[in-house]
């Protein structure tokens, strides 16, 4: 993942809506972070956890479709 050249007022401002201090890596990429970001590079999933769309084809293979789970 690629931050854009960010100006000191972005920074400012993204510090001042105190989402970087509840997250790993000091930005929220699904959410106000997401503006700062110029390119991802590979999975997307991966990027930001786990890689979804491969470990769903394993679970279905034993049996686990999430998309049949119930909300909890």
């Amino acid at each position: 993942m690629k931050f854009k050249d960010l100006t000191e007022e972005e920074i400012t401002d993204y510090v001042a809506t105190k989402e970087p201090l509840s997250r790993g890596g000091s930005y929220g990429m699904m959410e106000l972070g997401a503006v700062l970001i110029e390119s991802i590079e590979g999975d997307f999933y991966s990027v930001i956890g786990l890689p979804l769309n491969k470990i769903y084809p394993e679970l279905k293979k034993m049996g686990v479709d999430i998309l049949k789970m119930k909300k909890v």
